[in-house]
C-alpha cells in the first residue's frame, strides 16, 4: 500500500504492470507448446521422459510446457463399479424423471413409499486399519507393534433393505446364490412387509 501511494504521489496515472526484463514469447517457444500438445493429444499416458525423447527440449522444458502453459496434471483413473451402456443410463434418467414427477404430484410423503437396497460383502475377520489401531505415546516411549494380519478369505454377502425410516431387512445371501433380478424379487416378496407398497429399485 505504502509502495503503491508513493508511486501515485509521484504522479503514476496507470494500473498497468511495469515493463520487466524476461524471456520474450517467441514463434520458437510457441512451436514447441504447439508440439507438445499435439503429443498428449495422441496418447495422454506419456510420460515427461518420453514426451522429451519425441523432441530436442528437456525434461524441465518439457514440465514446463506441461504444467505451467498448458495447465494440465496427471491424475490416475477413478474406479467405478461398471461402466454403464448407454441404455443402461438412459433407463436410469427416466427412472428419475419418474420420481420428480411423483414427488411433484404426491409431495414428499411418496418417498416414505419407496423401498431401496444394497449389497456389501462381510468378511469373518478383518484386521484392524492403521488408522483404528493408532494409539497416544510418550515422546520417548517406544511405537507400538502389530503383526501383520490379512483378512480372511471367507465371507458372506449382505444384501440390506431400507426406506426413509431406516433398515427393513437384512438378508443374508446364500454361499453360491446368484444375486440377479430373480433373486431380488423372490427375496421381496418373500422376506419384506407385506405393507411395502413401495419400489424395490
Amino acid at each position: 500500500m505504502f509502495e503503491w501511494h508513493k508511486r501515485y504521489s509521484g504522479g503514476r496515472m496507470s494500473l498497468d504492470d511495469d515493463e520487466r526484463t524476461g524471456r520474450p514469447v517467441t514463434k520458437k517457444s510457441l512451436a514447441a507448446v504447439d508440439q507438445v500438445r499435439d503429443l498428449m493429444d495422441q496418447d495422454r499416458r506419456y510420460t515427461l521422459r518420453e514426451l522429451a525423447s519425441f523432441t530436442d527440449m528437456s525434461v524441465w522444458r518439457i514440465y514446463q510446457i506441461v504444467h505451467e502453459e498448458l495447465g494440465m496434471r496427471k491424475v490416475c483413473a477413478r474406479w467405478i463399479p461398471r461402466i454403464l451402456t448407454a441404455d443402461r443410463k438412459q433407463r436410469r434418467v427416466d427412472a428419475a424423471v419418474d420420481f420428480l414427477q411423483q414427488v411433484q404430484q404426491k409431495g414428499d410423503t411418496f418417498l416414505h413409499n419407496i423401498i431401496t437396497a444394497d449389497e456389501s460383502w462381510v468378511y469373518y475377520f478383518e484386521p484392524e486399519s492403521k488408522l483404528q489401531s493408532s494409539i497416544w505415546k510418550h515422546p520417548n516411549s517406544p511405537p507400538p507393534k502389530k503383526a501383520r494380519r490379512s483378512r480372511s478369505s471367507m465371507k458372506r454377502m449382505f444384501i440390506i433393505f431400507f426406506d426413509a425410516n431406516g433398515i427393513v431387512l437384512s438378508h443374508s445371501v446364500p454361499a453360491g446364490q446368484t444375486v440377479n433380478t430373480a433373486y431380488y424379487k423372490q427375496i421381496s416378496e418373500t422376506f419384506l412387509p407385506s405393507g411395502a407398497n413401495g419400489k424395490v429399485h
